[in-house]
């Protein structure tokens, strides 16, 4: 085990492991957006529109902003990313 791993250890991280997962559930509730809580676990390399997360094969025919498109994995990484924003600002 590498120091950096013994420095996280110690006799506070019982404490700070309850607190988060006691934390965790009811500022997720409260903070989170709907979409983002259940898209952030999309994943996948085929495309996605990034307006809302829909499979291009659905609407194959949007244009200007609304036709940007990213894969779903990608979209999914942008919602885990606005997630943990949402814990980091509270």
């Amino acid at each position: 085990m590498t120091d950096r791993l013994r420095a996280i250890e110690g006799p506070w991280s019982p404490f700070f492991t309850a607190l988060f997962d006691s934390v965790h559930p009811l500022e997720g509730q409260l903070v989170q957006r709907e979409h983002d809580a259940m898209i952030k676990g999309m994943h996948g390399s085929h495309l996605v529109y990034k307006k809302d997360g829909s499979p291009v094969e659905e609407n194959p025919w949007r244009t200007g902003k609304e036709g940007r498109t990213c894969t779903a994995s990608a979209y999914g990484r942008r919602s885990v990313s606005r997630h943990v924003a949402s814990f980091r600002a509270s």
